[in-house]
């Protein structure tokens, strides 16, 4: 009787720790859908890029299901490839201006139990730039 109660003790965290193992890889890749589908939803058309508001509905709209997921989402330009952001109003000195907008979602994360020498919670962020035409 001891060895079973020993026993389950060691079963249960590893079953815990099997669901929330689960449980945080897809709320990851919820994150990740949810900015690329507000960066797909942007790189419709011109007429999508400039409507934060609707590039951000529609990252929302991909992960209903993701309760506290906040998303930010905001446009900047380059002179080149991969160089720093600029205003997009301003001119480029060398090279064409390339216009981008950012699509950045984060989501609170908790265990369902605490772990020994591990967090309890955690923020899943993700990130998607598309090029705009």
């Amino acid at each position: 009787m001891l060895e079973f109660a020993l026993v389950s003790a060691v079963l249960t965290m590893v079953l815990f720790g099997v669901m929330d193992y689960g449980r945080i890889f897809g709320a990851a890749e919820q994150t990740a859908n949810a900015a690329n589908a507000g960066a797909a939803f942007a790189a419709l058309s011109v007429a999508n890029s400039g409507n934060l508001t609707a590039i951000t509905n529609a990252a929302r709209a991909d992960a209903p299901e993701a309760i506290g997921m906040t998303v930010s989402t905001n446009s900047f330009c380059t002179c080149t490839f991969g160089g720093e952001p600029i205003n997009c109003s301003s001119s480029c000195v060398s090279g064409s201006k390339r216009a981008y907008v950012r699509v950045s979602t984060a989501l609170p994360f908790q265990t369902l139990i605490q772990y020994p020498l591990l967090p309890g919670s955690t923020t899943l962020r993700a990130s998607a730039i598309v090029r705009i035409q």
